[in-house]
């Protein structure tokens, strides 16, 4: 069964205290402990990582990667299988900085964003075993009309380099 840790690590804002903006808590390992023990082995942790993020490369904030990892660890720490997906980081067009916009338009500059994001997401998670799986994004019927093609390419080799990782 599952469970997903939602309106926290996807929420509005930038900064450490974005994960409260949408008012839920802060995440603690006594809740996620309190999920596991409830019955859950899987939880689905949707990240919002744009905003976190600085210069033309998406270097994702230190401090930032870093709560994340802090609350895939307490999943961890207790046994249960995580994905971990990006979420809200789709772009309005008009909005200054794209991080990716479901249209040919924009199409170069998703495809560098999420590129540069789940590279240092693979490359922060690389010595994690099979529990943890990354998933892309959240998939609407425009994503889909946009590039998922060339995303399923990109997200399976990133996959087939997470499993090397894993064997070594």
């Amino acid at each position: 069964a599952g469970w997903i840790l939602g309106n926290s690590l996807d929420a509005t804002g930038t900064g450490l205290g974005s994960e409260t903006s949408w008012g839920n808590p802060k995440t603690t390992k006594e809740m996620i402990d309190a999920v596991h023990d409830a019955g859950f082995n899987t939880i689905r942790i949707p990240v919002s990582w744009g905003k976190h993020t600085s210069g033309s490369e998406y270097t994702i904030d230190s401090a930032w990667m870093a709560r994340v990892k802090e609350v895939v660890n307490y999943a961890y720490d207790d046994g249960m299988y995580v994905i971990l997906n990006i979420h809200h980081d789709n772009s309005n067009a008009k909005d200054k900085t794209i991080y990716y916009y479901p249209d040919s338009k924009h199409k170069e500059a998703s495809l560098k964003f999420l590129t540069s994001v789940w590279s240092q997401i693979s490359e922060e998670f690389k010595d994690y075993k099979a529990w943890c799986e990354m998933r892309g994004v959240t998939v609407t019927s425009e994503i889909k009309r946009f590039v998922m093609g060339e995303l399923d390419k990109y997200y399976a080799e990133l996959e087939r380099l997470h499993e090397e990782e894993q064997k070594k």
